[in-house]
């Protein structure tokens, strides 16, 4: 079976942290925060099966077809709310933390890619909004995409799909677009 690799980039505040956690256990794969220059990343792209998370890895590897890159986002309430939740931060704090966090991401990604744009839902696969879709279900939806876009080169466990409703997916022309899951139905 051939590698894949999923890259997960988030806004702060989104609940990405823990989906790329809990979809490394559940694939049983590993999670980098690369850290890195461009060349390690497709270095680890290269190699094995993994998740990487943010640093560009989506506009890095966009031209491969193993690749399934996925954005998590929520509303800046939301994302406050969460920080103090998870973290303990008041609402002043988190309120700076996600602007200088917004503001440092998007100075990088627009330094490496030549004034992309990070947040914008057509630089990825799949998009999800974690105000309105739990961490759980959005796991369950990456890993439906993943099956999808990645087919048999990935081994992901079991999503609900039938046989039938997943080879219709993958004769769709524009997979990532048209995906309806089981749980909207």
């Amino acid at each position: 079976m051939a590698h894949y690799i999923i890259t997960l980039s988030y806004f702060c505040g989104a609940g990405g942290e823990q989906i790329a956690q809990a979809l490394s256990e559940r694939l049983e794969i590993p999670c980098y925060v690369p850290h890195v220059e461009a060349r390690h990343i497709r270095q680890l792209a290269k190699r094995d099966s993994c998740i990487l998370v943010g640093e560009c890895a989506n506009y890095l590897l966009r031209d491969r077809d193993n690749v399934l890159g996925v954005l998590i986002e929520a509303p800046q309430a939301t994302c406050v709310r969460n920080l103090f939740y998870w973290k303990g931060i008041k609402e002043p704090e988190a309120q700076e933390l996600i602007c200088k966090d917004n503001q440092h991401r998007t100075a990088y990604y627009q330094s490496y890619t030549r004034g992309g744009d990070w947040r914008s839902p057509s630089q990825y696969d799949l998009t999800i909004n974690t105000e309105k879709i739990s961490s759980a279900d959005a796991v369950n939806m990456i890993l439906a995409s993943a099956r999808v876009k990645l087919g048999d080169r990935v081994n992901v466990p079991n999503t609900g799909m039938s046989a039938k409703e997943l080879e219709l997916r993958r004769r769709m022309p524009n997979k990532a677009a048209l995906l309806h899951c089981k749980w909207f139905y």
